[in-house]
């Protein structure tokens, strides 16, 4: 209500049902990304897409149909494989409709695009270079970042793997 003296955009009233759980086995919400009709969330091993403002409801044989929905956000749906990025939510990189992300513990490199779905690069003609990328900050002393980001000119995703030295007080 606008013409309320009382400031309610900040307040969040539980019976109301305002929030989502994410499953706790797939680690922490490192990422969320907004596709318009849904949010693509990327947790520490797994990706998934959560309808907002609609609910899917998928039959055996595969169909999907869309419904009506009264929560703002749906039901999420998962995709195939652990792919996640690893508490590194600086790896995340947004170019266009495309997401771009690696694992540490995976050793490997994603793109996911909604149409496309999710997609291992590092895995073309790539392995076994990202594979020795990711060994040897895991030999090193220090906590491992993993930092995404892209350059427009060369319309490239670029990663940078280091270690940066844990501060002790």
């Amino acid at each position: 209500n606008p013409a309320s003296k009382l400031f309610t955009l900040t307040s969040f009233n539980p019976a109301k049902m305002q929030f989502k759980d994410m499953p706790a086995e797939y680690g922490n919400i490192n990422y969320m990304v907004n596709q318009q009709d849904s949010l693509f969330v990327i947790q520490s091993s797994r990706c998934s897409s959560v309808p907002v403002n609609r609910n899917l409801i998928t039959t055996a044989s595969n169909d999907q149909s869309l419904i009506a929905a009264t929560k703002v956000l749906g039901t999420e749906r998962y995709y195939a494989g652990e792919y996640g990025c690893d508490d590194n939510p600086e790896s995340v990189c947004v170019v266009g409709p495309n997401v771009y992300f690696a694992s540490k513990s995976s050793k490997e490199v994603y793109k996911f695009n909604p149409s496309t779905g999710l997609d291992v690069i590092s895995n073309k003609g790539m392995k076994s270079f990202f594979r020795d990328l990711f060994k040897s900050a895991e030999n090193d002393e220090g906590v491992i970042k993993v930092v995404g980001g892209y350059d427009p000119i060369k319309d490239e995703f670029i990663l940078s793997v280091y270690n940066q030295p844990s501060v002790q007080y």
